[in-house]
Order: structure tokens, then C-alpha cells, then sequence
């Protein structure tokens, strides 16, 4: 009968071991299912507060585009405009500062074997 009895008791404590354990289980999950929903509605808000400045920029870059075009449409054709290459030719180049010390050097030893000669 003792034995029974015990039996019972250590049943009784282990499926009430069970029930508590599931309790926690479960706690546990709620807290987990909580978290991730409340991260996903961050990442939601984020994810719709990036969208809408993407589509301020885009809006931004038409109303400029349109602006620039608006702006070239203003301008007189190209025909009109003075043609001002001729003013603006390029000076040939000058002797470099290599070249003219190379032209002086060799004068420079002409005069010297010429005078070393005589």
C-alpha cells in the first residue's frame, strides 16, 4: 500500500513538474512571439520611412530635371550665340627650359673649341 501511495505522489509531482514546465514553455514562447513581432514592426517602419524618402529623391531629381529643361528651353538657340574660337587660338608653344639650356650649352662649346683651336 506504501508503495502505492508513493507511486501516486511521484506521479502526481511529475506530471505536475510537466504542467509547470510547459507553463514556461509556453511564457517563453509568448515572450519570444512578442519580440519578434514588435522587431518586425520596427523593420516595417524603416522599411516604409526609407520608401518614402526614395521617393522624395526621386521626386527631387524630375522637379529638377524639369527645371533644367525649362531653363535650356529659355536659352537661344545655338546659332545665335557668337562664334569666339577665333579669339581664344592657343600660342604656339615656347622652347622649353631643357631644350634652351641644351641650345646655350652647345653654343657655349662651339665658342670654346673654336677659341681652343687658334
Amino acid at each position: 500500500m506504501r508503495l502505492a501511495i508513493i507511486a501516486a505522489v511521484l506521479a502526481a509531482l511529475a506530471a505536475g513538474a510537466a504542467a509547470v514546465r510547459s507553463h514556461l514553455i509556453g511564457v517563453g514562447e509568448a515572450r519570444t512571439q512578442a519580440r519578434w513581432d514588435k522587431q518586425k514592426a520596427i523593420d516595417q517602419a524603416e522599411t516604409l520611412r526609407l520608401e518614402r524618402e526614395r521617393s522624395a529623391d526621386q521626386l527631387i531629381k524630375f522637379r529638377n530635371a524639369e527645371r533644367i529643361s525649362d531653363e535650356q528651353a529659355k536659352r537661344p538657340p545655338p546659332a545665335a550665340i557668337p562664334d569666339l574660337s577665333p579669339s581664344l587660338k592657343v600660342p604656339p608653344p615656347q622652347e622649353s627650359f631643357l631644350e634652351a639650356a641644351t641650345k646655350l650649352s652647345s653654343d657655349w662649346l662651339q665658342k670654346l673649341t673654336a677659341s681652343g683651336t687658334k
